[in-house]
């Protein structure tokens, strides 16, 4: 599992650009920040295929479920460890989410004329609407299951009274079934995430390398133009003599 080149090049830029400023103030970090911020898009990317495992295990849940059913067994074994492996990567997720949020309009803040160039586009308002989304998403499966999420004030208790509904023979198939509907729904919206987080980057690094090249060219310009003033005093003194 490795980062596209194209993103390890934007990380690379981004970093030695934006350092400076970030290292000032605001937000904690510096580079290192930086950094982070970039490789939010492999960790989502991980977070995935964590997800995908997840899916594997609860389609067997459920098809074990069944068997037991028609051969009148009892319940499965500690399904808890798969809905927590959920849960996690949910809260996961919403970490990097909320990270990314907060360093756009950090972003949005240090340079007034970025937000002009999103001409009314948003990426924390993205992040924002992304997290309700899975928020909605669990709603649903959860009041199917006949859990309600009135009493859910973290995201770490998200998927708490599944886990707990899980723990008896009578609610497993109920909560299973709840984790497996809420799993399959997160793969898409990570993958959502991992390309608004990716897109992120590369607006924010592509507008970063544009101020560079700006301040680079103002610079010669003004080396030049200190070096023909020069020129002129030097000729100067010269005809006085």
């Amino acid at each position: 599992m490795t980062l596209n080149k194209g993103i390890v090049g934007m990380a690379i830029t981004f970093m030695i650009f934006a350092s400076n400023v970030y290292a000032g103030g605001g937000m904690t970090g510096g580079a290192l920040e930086i950094t982070q911020l970039a490789n939010n898009v492999q960790l989502v990317q991980s977070q995935i295929e964590q997800a995908m495992q997840t899916q594997h295990q609860l389609n067997m849940y459920m098809a074990m479920l069944k068997n037991m059913k028609t051969l009148g067994i009892g319940g499965i074994s500690n399904p808890q460890a798969t809905l927590l492996d959920l849960q996690n990567v949910i809260k996961q997720a919403f970490g990097v989410s909320h990270q990314m949020g907060m360093a756009d309009e950090y972003f949005k803040g240090m340079y007034p004329d970025y937000t002009v160039l999103m001409d009314g586009e948003s990426y924390s308002k993205q992040h924002s609407e992304w997290t309700d989304a899975v928020v909605k998403i669990c709603e649903a499966s959860l009041n199917q299951a006949d859990l309600s999420m009135a009493n859910v004030d973290t995201d770490a208790k998200l998927l708490g009274a599944l886990i707990e509904k899980s723990r008896t023979v009578e609610g497993q198939k109920a909560a299973i079934q709840a984790g497996n509907e809420i799993n399959a729904q997160l793969v898409t919206k990570l993958v959502e995430l991992k390309s608004l987080t990716a897109a992120q980057v590369k607006t924010q690094n592509t507008y970063m390398a544009t101020q560079q090249m700006d301040k680079e060219y103002k610079e010669k310009n003004t080396r030049w133009l200190f070096r023909d003033v020069g020129e002129d005093i030097n000729l100067d003194d010269n005809k006085a003599y």
